[in-house]
């Protein structure tokens, strides 16, 4: 074998490594600057409208395309409820399968990533909410990214910081929180942000899911095929068409039954939206109840925030409402639970919960003494 031959077999993972970065890098920016961004723009504008209003008695995202009549059955109003969840969640979670495809792809191939994310404790919470951040997406659609990562490193904390770094770090919805509601729904909820994402998470983690049970960093493969960036390019794309296939195949059909799920929920939590009011413990605390078992869209937090003010909640329950809804709730942890199990799963959402009447308590005691 010639030294040439050689140098280029040696390069032939750095150059399939750079490729995939930016294919990962392009997916991202395509979306944010042509859906995401745009969007979040949009709904900002559309919820300072002194003309906005929720559409039906379950509404489910800032447009609902089936609306829900105060007298339909309970199967009738949870069948169009599932269809209006998936509607709204439908471009971000397609986005969250391309990307968990790419991340999936990314990992096959890239050692140095593997092992980042394969970090445990902090470290790798901190990973998590960093690659999170930038996604722009809500809990149940960076759930579908997640879920590529983890079931590379089944590593919890990757993956929930992921999920919670989308949701919770969003710069647009913390922005707008600051803007159009008192100054302690804000303070509440960047408590409950870093509460929930650097103390519960890697403390749970840690207590539930020992370090024996994270899968090892998996061998590269073999790359002598890719000696060419041209080579190498049509690697990168096969790779990621195959692991965006094994992802949908794997994951559509969990996303249908999180979906139904998260419908029954979304009715039955309504009594608890409408019924509470005032700012007593009660009420905070079923404003976090509610706000942790239904499922959002990206920044549906802030119209229901408004929602919940119109109605009568104070502010220990406005913020209690905000912090719990865009966090980990039912669809999130069905998808979640793939990568860690149940025995994490369902403490985080006992977390959500706990946290969020936290907030609430912050939020109004702030507000009592004119923070």
């Amino acid at each position: 074998m010639s030294v040439v031959v050689f140098a280029r077999r040696r390069a032939a993972p750095y150059r399939v490594t750079a490729l995939k970065i930016a294919l990962a890098l392009g997916i991202l920016l395509l979306f944010l600057l042509g859906s995401r961004l745009p969007a979040e723009h949009a709904k900002i504008a559309a919820v300072q409208s002194p003309a906005w209003e929720p559409e039906g008695r379950y509404p489910i995202s800032f447009s609902d395309r089936w609306e829900v009549d105060s007298d339909a059955p309970m199967p009738t109003a949870i069948l169009l409820t599932a269809l209006n969840f998936w509607r709204a969640n439908m471009m971000g979670m397609s986005f969250g399968l391309i990307m968990g495809g790419a991340a999936l792809s990314l990992l096959q191939t890239a050692p140095f990533v593997a092992r980042l994310a394969a970090l445990r404790g902090l470290r790798g919470t901190l990973i998590g909410m960093l690659l999170g951040a930038p996604l722009n997406l809500c809990a149940n659609c960076a759930a579908v990214t997640s879920d590529g990562v983890g079931r590379r490193t089944r590593t919890p904390e990757t993956a929930y910081g992921i999920i919670l770094g989308s949701a919770l770090w969003n710069v647009v919805g913390l922005a707008a929180i600051a803007a159009l509601f008192p100054r302690p729904v804000l303070l509440a909820r960047l408590a409950f942000a870093a509460l929930t994402t650097f103390v519960a998470l890697p403390l749970l983690a840690r207590w539930l899911v020992p370090t024996g049970q994270a899968a090892a960093v998996p061998a590269v493969p073999d790359m002598e095929g890719a000696v060419s960036w041209r080579a190498a390019l049509l690697v990168t794309l096969r790779d990621w068409a195959r692991s965006s296939a094994a992802l949908a195949l794997q994951l559509i059909p969990t996303m249908i039954v999180a979906t139904m799920v998260a419908a029954v929920a979304r009715v039955a939590v309504q009594p608890l939206l409408g019924a509470a009011a005032g700012d007593s413990i009660g009420s905070i605390a079923a404003f976090a109840l509610a706000g942790t078992l239904i499922s959002i869209p990206v920044l549906f937090d802030v119209p229901l925030g408004i929602v919940a003010t119109q109605l009568g909640a104070g502010v220990g329950g406005v913020a209690a409402l905000m912090c719990a809804a865009p966090g980990v709730g039912i669809f999130t942890v069905i998808l979640a639970a793939r990568v860690s199990g149940w025995r994490l799963a369902a403490p985080m959402l006992g977390a959500t919960f706990v946290l969020a009447v936290g907030a609430g308590v912050l939020a109004h005691a702030l507000a009592v003494y004119g923070v």
